[in-house]
């Protein structure tokens, strides 16, 4: 995803139908931004705006669009004062992100919910997209991604 268009698409066809709505934009007064962080899974990170009330500061959400079109926000909604710092908080998450030892939460409750006999994920510890495993060889992650192809 490169555009805000295929962020948009992506959705449309995905898990977040609605999320774009002119009906969900307008009840949240929710502003998107043309700035596309592309990530490495085929994903990408991107801006939001939100003012609840006139009076109210607007305020700023950043958010990640998963390949498959599901749309979270990444840490708090309306965390930032600013679409400066937004952008800079989406720059961090793809520049240093630990792709390496990291799994979407989503993955991880599913191997939990499945986990299947002899299993050697020991935990997880929480980062901001998901959880960095723990196990008893050091190979967590591989773990897992096996399990899932399965």
């Amino acid at each position: 995803m490169k555009t805000i268009e295929d962020v948009i698409r992506a959705a449309n066809r995905g898990f977040s139908k609605h999320w774009f709505s002119h009906d969900s934009m307008k009840f949240f007064n929710s502003r998107v931004y043309d700035d596309v962080y592309p990530d490495r899974s085929g994903g990408a990170y991107f801006i939001t705006s939100e003012q609840r009330e006139t009076y109210e500061p607007r305020l700023f959400s950043l958010r990640h669009c998963r390949a498959d079109g599901n749309v979270s926000t990444v840490g708090e909604f309306q965390q930032y004062k600013t679409k400066e710092k937004a952008m800079e908080a989406a720059s961090v998450m793809v520049e240093e992100f630990d792709w390496q030892n990291t799994v979407p939460t989503w993955v991880i409750l599913e191997y939990a919910k499945y986990k299947p006999e002899g299993s050697v994920i020991t935990g997880w510890k929480a980062t901001p997209k998901g959880g960095k495993l723990y196990s008893v060889d050091g190979k967590g992650i591989e773990h897992v991604r096996q399990y899932i192809k399965k």
